[in-house]
């Protein structure tokens, strides 16, 4: 699965996603807030470990467009 950012975003450690840019998804098979992957991605939730338990998390339709 791939993003595209619908807007410019900044990560949580100053990474620059820009608009237009398409992303490779990988999928973060943990429980985040008592949610797994497969609850995240239906509910338009999508995370990035960005290492020491902090996290990028785009929304779709507002931050990414779901390219299958």
């Amino acid at each position: 699965m791939e993003l595209k950012f619908l807007r410019n975003v900044l990560g949580i450690y100053n990474t620059q996603f820009k608009e237009g840019e398409i992303k490779k998804y990988y999928p973060w098979h943990f429980i985040w807030h008592g949610m797994t992957e497969s609850e995240r991605v239906n509910n338009g939730i999508f995370l990035e470990c960005a290492g020491q338990g902090e996290f990028d998390i785009f929304y779709e339709n507002k931050d990414v467009e779901v390219l299958k």
